[in-house]
C-alpha cells in the first residue's frame, strides 16, 4: 500500500522502531469474551500493534493508546515493570487522555530485558486486567 508520499506504507510489520527521540505508538485493543480470551483469567482478549516494540534510541517515548474500536469502559490504571531501580530505563508511567493512554519513556542506556504489564480497567464490570506486551532494547554503542 501507497501513501499519499508514494512510499510503501509496512501495517505488516510485527515491530515497531522510532527515530531518534521520537515516540513509538502501540494500539491496544480490549474487549469481554467471557472465556478464551488471553487475560483476566481468560474472560479478556487483549493485542497490541505492533506486537514488539523495539528500542534502538535514547529517550524513546512509548505510548500505548486503547483503539477506537476497544469500548468506552475500558482505560488504563497503571503500568508495572520489572526496571531495576540500579539503573532505571523506564521513566515513572503517565496516564493521558482520561486513561485513554499511557506513556513511558526508554532511557535505553543498558542492554536489558524490563519486562512490563499495564493494567486495564473494565468499569462496567469492575473488574481490572493485566496484559504483559512486549519490549526489547539494544543501547545506541555511542
Amino acid at each position: 500500500m501507497k501513501s499519499k508520499s508514494g512510499k510503501k506504507s509496512s501495517k505488516s510489520a510485527k515491530k515497531a522502531k522510532a527515530p531518534k527521540n521520537d515516540k513509538i505508538i502501540v494500539a491496544v485493543q480490549i474487549s469481554y469474551v467471557g472465556s478464551g480470551g488471553n487475560v483476566g483469567s481468560g474472560a479478556y482478549q487483549y493485542s497490541c500493534t505492533p506486537d514488539v516494540v523495539h528500542v534502538t534510541e535514547a529517550a524513546t517515548r512509548i505510548r500505548y493508546e486503547l483503539t477506537p474500536q476497544t469500548g468506552a469502559e475500558f482505560t488504563f490504571t497503571g503500568l508495572y515493570s520489572t526496571d531495576s531501580l540500579y539503573k532505571p530505563q523506564l521513566s515513572k508511567p503517565a496516564l493521558k487522555q482520561k486513561g485513554r493512554a499511557i506513556e513511558v519513556v526508554h532511557a535505553n542506556k543498558i542492554a536489558t530485558l524490563v519486562n512490563i504489564a499495564f493494567r486495564i480497567h473494565d468499569s462496567e464490570k469492575q473488574v481490572s486486567a493485566s496484559c504483559d506486551p512486549q519490549v526489547t532494547n539494544d543501547p545506541n554503542p555511542g
